[in-house]
């Protein structure tokens, strides 16, 4: 842009901002801050996911609280693992690579076998499923990173299981609900209620929680998780958004285990963007009361 000659000057753009546009800007940051579900951000990549096969399970979940703020739902589904790949080389791994991922959410289903795009991110803290239940994501981490390629042998004696008592398919079934419960049910954990099978908010029923050795393995890992001095970590998070070729109108995510130093962080939560949005307004009013408390220009 070439500066205009003298006595244009009104014509040259102001560079100092006006305090109307830093307040639209500020008032913009609140409301992308309270809209439900704007912290959705990480590496957007092509994923193909198939289901590896589980044991039949009927899920329950009731946060407790009276209407209209009570959530509660029954879903029937299958527990176990899914065998996952990029289309496309990237920080996580290599194209066609197949790399092991549990589901995180217990409202959704995923169409197994094609290729969806979705958002990927590493994250330990908690993210919302499309009912508005809190997951921990942190907690279901801890889980797959300390348990999910452990071997059966190591699994049996952990538990205290006699050595051959579990299939492979009985270990995955074990792992996703000890997952789903640590993702959904972990405040206040202790012995029979919440953080393990059979209370809290989130309770099963169906083939694999009448399988006692499923049960006693899930509960053992709960147990390990709920005793451990933070319980979270780190997990590679896949957020598989709406897409017309899912099973149902929202795709399930699930965690996968990260390489090691690879680090995609998704947005902060909404309300920590609106405490920066409200910093922001609270600065702004200062500046605005400073100016107006100048003296009008003479002449």
């Amino acid at each position: 842009m070439k500066r205009p000659p003298s006595g244009t000057r009104a014509a040259w753009p102001d560079r100092r901002k006006s305090p109307r546009l830093v307040l639209a800007a500020a008032l913009a940051l609140v409301c992308v801050a309270l809209v439900p579900g704007s912290a959705r951000a990480g590496m957007q990549l092509q994923a193909s996911t198939t289901f590896n096969g589980g044991i039949g399970v009927t899920a329950h979940y009731n946060n407790g609280l009276p209407s209209p703020n009570q959530i509660a739902f029954s879903v029937s589904t299958q527990a176990g693992s899914f065998s996952s790949s990029w289309t496309t080389a990237n920080p996580f791994g290599s194209a066609n690579s197949p790399f092991l991922t549990y589901c995180v959410d217990i409202s959704t289903f995923l169409a197994s076998g094609q290729v969806v795009t979705a958002l990927v991110s590493t994250t330990n803290g908690t993210a919302a499923d499309q009912r508005q239940v809190t997951r921990n994501i942190g907690a279901a981490g801890w889980v797959f990173n300390n348990f999910a390629n452990q071997a059966l042998a190591a699994l049996e004696s952990f538990s205290g299981l006699s050595s051959g008592s579990l299939s492979q398919q009985e270990a995955q079934a074990a792992m996703q609900l000890a997952i789903w419960e640590a993702a959904y049910d972990t405040n206040g954990a202790s012995s029979g209620a919440l953080g393990y099978l059979g209370g809290g908010a989130l309770t099963f029923s169906g083939t694999a929680t009448g399988n006692s050795d499923v049960v006693t393995l899930a509960n053992a890992i709960l147990n390990a998780r709920n005793t451990d001095s933070s319980g979270i970590s780190t997990i590679g998070f896949i957020d598989y958004p709406p897409n017309s070729i899912a099973a149902t109108p929202t795709n399930q995510d699930q965690i996968f285990g990260i390489p090691e130093g690879v680090q995609i962080n998704a947005v902060p939560e909404p309300s920590t963007l609106a405490m920066a949005a409200a910093g922001a307004l609270v600065g702004l009013g200062a500046m605005l009361r400073r100016r107006s408390k100048r003296p009008a220009p003479l002449g």
